[in-house]
């Protein structure tokens, strides 16, 4: 019989650290394995089955996968087969960008997903969160302030519309680089200069004509051969997407790029904030399945 108070945490970083405090002061019993934590009232495991014996809801990073195949756990190489196969039938499980496979092997085991980054309102603060981390890069890595600065950010998703949001408070010039229409004119009407891809000599153009620092937003390699070529020496280009990446690293380091890739952001530099913004969509989650009280 499953413990209705009792929440396991595997794996995870900083961010998972804090979530296993605040359930831990809401009166849940957590239990933790593999996850760095000072935090006297949470219980550590040496391993996964302790960890989930009896449990009621099963809480996994984000993203629970890097690879498709394993748990993100750092040190560890278990994969999601092998924990779903000690996870006890009836049990919530609670992941970040869960894969469809994994949510279906669950549904099939009896296991109830929520996949707890699957909501607007984290996501937005998540991206906020990046855009303030991408500004620290800016300055941890540039000799100049932001003020009158050139930053061109690709795409106009929620992370592109939150960095170009700050840069753009702190007086840089910004220009946003996108395909369709009506993001551009969007971006247009947030105050910043426009570009469209789509048009490769404008956007060449543009590249030529030298920025500070270049920020894409987008998971797609949209900087080919002669976008690098024409790309000034000494360019910071800070790639917020995830694989395959804005551009080939290689390739543009060769032309004096100074690529950073910098994904996780919000655990990264500010993972208390980052853990409190899924704190609140997990325990909103726990408390839709009457397992937590409201606090």
């Amino acid at each position: 019989m499953n413990d209705r108070k009792k929440i396991a945490l595997l794996g995870g970083d900083a961010r998972q650290s804090f979530v296993a405090g605040r359930l831990a002061d809401a009166g849940c019993s957590v239990y933790v394995w593999n996850l760095p934590t000072t935090i006297t009232s949470v219980t550590v495991c040496g391993d996964v089955a302790a960890a989930v014996d009896g449990c009621s809801a099963v809480i996994l990073p984000l993203p629970v996968t890097t690879d498709g195949v394993s748990l993100n756990s750092p040190n560890s190489n278990i994969t999601l087969a092998e924990l779903l196969r000690m996870i006890p039938e009836n049990a919530i499980v609670l992941a970040g960008r869960i894969p469809p496979a994994f949510a279906e092997a669950c549904r099939t085991s009896g296991i109830f997903t929520v996949d707890y980054y699957d909501n607007e309102t984290v996501k937005i603060k998540n991206a906020l969160l990046t855009a303030e981390g991408a500004l620290m890069i800016y300055m941890e890595k540039l000799p100049i302030g932001v003020f009158r600065s050139r930053i061109l950010i690709t795409g106009w998703g929620r992370v592109a519309k939150c960095t170009a949001s700050v840069f753009h408070a702190l007086g840089a010039k910004v220009t946003i680089a996108a395909r369709s229409d009506s993001d551009l004119t969007w971006a247009s009407l947030s105050g910043c200069d426009t570009v469209n891809i789509l048009d490769a000599a404008e956007f060449t153009r543009h590249l030529a004509s030298g920025y500070d620092c270049i920020i894409n937003t987008v998971p797609a390699r949209i900087f080919n051969h002669e976008h690098v070529r024409n790309i000034p020496s000494g360019t910071l280009f800070i790639d917020l997407a995830s694989n395959p990446f804005g551009v080939d690293i290689n390739e543009a380091s060769a032309h004096g790029i100074d690529v950073i890739r910098a994904q996780s952001l919000p655990g990264r530099y500010a993972p208390r904030s980052a853990g409190e913004v899924i704190f609140e969509s997990i325990y909103s989650a726990l408390r839709r399945e009457g397992m937590v009280g409201i606090v």
